[in-house]
């Protein structure tokens, strides 16, 4: 097996295939040239180094996130054994599973959990459940699937910053801290279970064979709304987002310049 054949999953990953197939497969390969910086981004990095606001250099944004995150960390009450933890395994036969998490921790009661710190414009919205409980779509994604899937048995004991955690302790639950820039901060809790497990599984299989077989000329590209979500402002600032692979998908004008062959 060469490397150049390997392909990359993550949970992440995943997500962005379900909602564009075309999106992992650039990921495979390329990178934009500038890594462009936003108030989510830096406050996930004054979190994983513990590091606290700089007014010269961090958004004004980041400052009411930060906060909120910090004291959502105390409320619950748990202790830190690892920041930015980072794993790989093989999956599947030329397929790698990669995951980055936020945070692995021990749970007053000591349990075990994983932190994924969630910043947002506004708080989530909630929905009830079929036992009339309010819960946020955002937090039942394949995504946390992919945190909570338990390392291969070979790997027999996982080493973390904080000590080692054997294969079949891994943590069974996800704690989304989801921190707005305006409104309260709340977390919601994510739970293993047989069915999302399985579907993560057979979705990576699917994707993983989506990126083996897909070529420049040939991808699955979900176009719409999701390519472009900007909008402009009263007093002409632009809102909202855009997909990274936007120029690169509409072959725009002087896209070449914007994007660079990934090295591995």
């Amino acid at each position: 097996m060469t490397k150049s054949k390997l392909v990359y999953i993550s949970p992440t990953g995943l997500q962005s295939w379900l909602e564009c197939p075309a999106k992992l497969w650039y990921s495979q390969a390329w990178e934009r040239r500038k890594q462009e910086d936003n108030f989510g981004s830096q406050a996930h990095r004054h979190m994983e180094s513990d590091t606290p606001f700089n007014a010269k250099k961090d958004f004004p944004k980041v400052e009411p996130i930060l906060r909120k995150l910090r004291e959502l960390e105390k409320q619950l009450g748990y202790t830190v054994l690892g920041r930015e933890v980072k794993q790989t395994w093989e999956m599947f036969p030329g397929v790698v599973f990669k995951r980055i998490l936020d945070a692995v921790v021990r749970l007053p009661t000591g349990r075990l959990a994983i932190v994924d710190y969630k910043s947002s414009s506004k708080p989530w919205k909630t929905v009830k459940d079929g036992h009339g409980e309010s819960v946020a779509p955002k937090a039942r994604t394949l995504q946390a699937a992919g945190y909570v899937l338990p390392p291969p048995e070979a790997a027999e004991f996982i080493v973390i910053p904080g000590g080692t955690v054997r294969y079949d302790n891994w943590p069974d639950r996800v704690l989304f801290l989801n921190a707005p820039e305006s409104g309260d901060a709340r977390w919601f809790m994510y739970e293993r279970n047989s069915e999302d497990e399985e579907a993560f599984r057979q979705l990576s299989a699917i994707a993983s064979l989506n990126m083996k077989e897909g070529t420049a000329d040939y991808l699955i590209k979900n176009r719409g709304d999701q390519c472009d979500g900007r909008w402009t402002g009263a007093k002409g600032q632009v809102y909202g987002w855009q997909c990274s692979w936007l120029e690169m998908c509409w072959e725009q004008r002087g896209w070449e310049k914007l994007y660079r062959k990934k090295k591995r």
